[in-house]
């Protein structure tokens, strides 16, 4: 479930009038939106420098350590048996997005 959602380019449908999910919707609206800014960024960076061999590597690394940081955050999410614990009666459970099979 969580991979599914971590991979998705825009939350699940929501219930209406859910507090949760119209927050939902708006972090995935402003990760979009950090995530453009950064490849603009990094394609003006490239750009400038010519694609020196240097600051393609110093790109590279700004898109391993952006990675990183994602994947760091959905491992604290994981309980040791590699499952994610979510509430049952949660905003998730209000999303049919996990109804589908993987």
């Amino acid at each position: 479930m969580a991979k599914k959602l971590w991979k998705s380019d825009s939350p699940p449908r929501g219930r209406e009038g859910c507090k949760d999910c119209i927050k939902a919707n708006a972090l995935f609206a402003l990760g979009g939106m950090i995530d453009s800014a950064t490849q603009i960024q990094d394609r003006q960076i490239l750009d400038q420098s010519g694609n020196t061999p240097e600051v393609v590597r110093f790109v590279d690394q700004r898109i391993l350590d952006r990675r990183w940081s994602r994947f760091s955050a959905l491992r604290e999410l994981q309980e040791e048996n590699g499952n994610f614990n979510f509430n049952e009666d949660g905003m998730v459970a209000n999303w049919e997005h996990f109804d589908e099979p993987l």
